[in-house]
């Protein structure tokens, strides 16, 4: 006996033998259960001697257009951020040693809110210290300019904060130092955040932030007490709250502000000037309260 299997009859029995299961709309918290959680906890151990960068800068390759400023439409060039790395201290005391913290260093914390379908999705970015990390330290030398061709540099601002306790390769930095008030040195938000803003800063609170000595110098002044057109000062902020604040767009431009920052501390200390060792005295602001102020930036 001959049997002829037809297409219709092949299709009918895959169908019967299959499972009765359908495309079902899976929720997006038995989604985390399943496969994965809705978030991501990054750590980064920094080397002994931190991440390094030699230069990073930023290029202006069309210069100022004409409509602005005739002219200086092809004064293109660069400006160069020298010598920069990142380390991670157990100290928590601004300024002085800065001793690695060993495999501890920092956490990224990625953390995403609410739902696709509401219309209120958010992504909450954190960065906290780890272990025995206590303060971030910055280390950069200067802050130059110079022409499209990689000529004519000139220094804008030179750190001379030394730091001589750690690697022979770290002897010529210069460095600024974060204290955070906790281990979480930033928290953003992104999306339909709760602010009600476009990025909003969380839990941002840093105790101290040293800039170390800093030189303001004329273009023509080479080397750190060259001929003398500079000025010389230490800039520390004290008590820089910068939780809750957040960048709106608003009709006037995107403002940046700041509900938080009630008591800022800002000390420009041992100031001088040109090549002399005498010392104008120190100036402060104390108990600077910008809770109530916005910088806005507006197009022309």
């Amino acid at each position: 006996m001959k049997t002829i299997i037809t297409p219709s009859m092949l299709i009918v029995s895959l169908l019967l033998s299959a499972s009765g299961h359908a495309l079902e709309l899976l929720e997006e918290a038995d989604l985390a259960q399943t496969v994965a959680q809705d978030g991501l906890d990054i750590s980064f151990i920094l080397p002994t001697n931190g991440w390094t960068i030699n230069t990073m800068q930023l290029t202006d390759q069309s210069g100022i257009p004409a409509t602005i400023k005739p002219g200086y439409e092809f004064n293109a060039g660069n400006i160069l951020f020298k010598d920069i790395a990142v380390r991670g201290c157990v100290q928590n005391s601004i300024g002085g040693d800065c001793t690695s913290a060993g495999t501890h260093g920092f956490r990224l914390i990625l953390d995403s809110v609410g739902n696709i379908g509401d219309g209120s999705p958010m992504l909450n970015i954190q960065t906290t210290l780890s272990g025995a990390t206590q303060k971030v330290r910055v280390y950069m030398d200067k802050i130059a300019i110079r022409n499209s061709l990689g000529l004519n540099e000139a220094t804008l601002i030179d750190f001379n904060n030394r730091d001589t306790t750690v690697a022979s390769a770290y002897l010529n930095r210069d460095y600024i130092d974060f204290l955070p008030t906790t281990s979480t040195l930033f928290t953003l938000q992104l999306g339909g955040e709760l602010s009600g803003r476009m990025i909003s800063f969380g839990a941002t609170s840093f105790n101290t932030i040293n800039l170390g000595e800093i030189r303001l110098v004329d273009k023509v002044d080479t080397g750190f007490g060259g001929n003398g057109r500079n000025l010389r000062f230490g800039l520390t902020l004290t008590d820089v709250n910068l939780s809750n604040a957040g960048l709106d767009m608003t009709p006037e431009g995107l403002a940046f502000s700041t509900p938080s920052l009630t008591g800022l501390d800002i000390t420009m200390s041992n100031i001088t000037t040109n090549t002399s060792g005498v010392t104008m005295g120190s100036i402060g602001v104390r108990d600077l309260n910008l809770s109530q102020h916005s910088l806005i930036l507006t197009g022309k």
